[in-house]
């Protein structure tokens, strides 16, 4: 599933072209501001290991099942959207949100399927513990910030179209 929750991803955060915005998100919301999560650095530079977490947490079940949700900073940093999907994901070579998601849907089968991979696909497929790929993994944990986004939202939308009749 997370192929075709990549292209809704992309509809609502990524749709861009020839440097205009035509994300769902900016049109239901031009000015929303929406939670950074954390940002990834290496831990412990310049020591003997050094070692990047990724942004996002992933927990596998006992039962074999693998989940995994954005990791909001601490100290929460609301960005604007344009910042938000330019938040770093993968650090070498540096892949955005918004690399990620463009990749997942335009060539892993979201909306389009390339015959040849691209090299952020392949970077992602085995960067992390588990045997699924981040390319996999971080979409999931898109979907599961898009659902507790539209949770706070969408009663605030209701209110507001209670008031204003």
């Amino acid at each position: 599933m997370y192929k075709p929750i990549s292209s809704q991803l992309r509809i609502l955060f990524c749709d861009t072209q020839r440097k205009k915005d035509h994300s769902l998100i900016n049109r239901i919301h031009s000015n929303i501001k929406l939670l950074a999560f954390r940002e990834l650095k290496f831990e412990n530079p310049g020591g003997p290991i050094s070692v990047a977490t990724a942004p996002y947490v992933i927990t596998q079940h006992a039962n074999g099942l693998v989940d995994a949700k954005l990791d909001i900073a601490s100290q929460y940093k609301y960005l604007s959207l344009s910042d938000w999907r330019n938040q770093i994901v993968e650090l070498h070579p540096a892949l955005t949100l918004n690399d990620i998601i463009r990749s997942v849907a335009d060539q892993d089968g979201g909306a389009h399927l390339d015959d040849n991979e691209c090299a952020n696909l392949t970077i992602m497929r085995g960067h992390n513990p588990t045997k699924i790929g981040s390319n996999v993994l971080f979409i999931i944990a898109l979907a599961h910030y898009a659902i507790d986004l539209a949770n706070q939202l969408v009663p605030v939308w209701i209110k507001n179209e209670k008031i204003s009749v």
